[in-house]
């Protein structure tokens, strides 16, 4: 049971990964739409997906957490 568990945290760590390779393409985007002086609605639009992503981190990094035995969360 426990190399499941450290497969399924491997498996969560490698997308959270993917998620902040995705918000750093975010941060690319929105500072050429800046640049350009895109619409503001296209740009809080990524601000917004920006904040979806970190949430989905936040969840996923919780989530590693909890499925890997390895790791001990901090108690402060």
């Amino acid at each position: 049971m426990a190399e499941a568990k450290f497969d399924l945290a491997g498996v969560i760590a490698r997308n959270n990964q993917d998620e902040w390779a995705a918000i750093e393409g975010y941060y690319e985007m929105l500072e050429i739409l800046t640049e350009m002086g895109a619409d503001q609605a296209d740009i809080d639009q990524i601000k917004e997906i920006i904040i979806d992503e970190k949430n989905h981190s936040d969840m996923l990094t919780k989530m590693a957490l909890k499925y890997d035995s390895n790791i001990v969360e901090a108690e402060d």
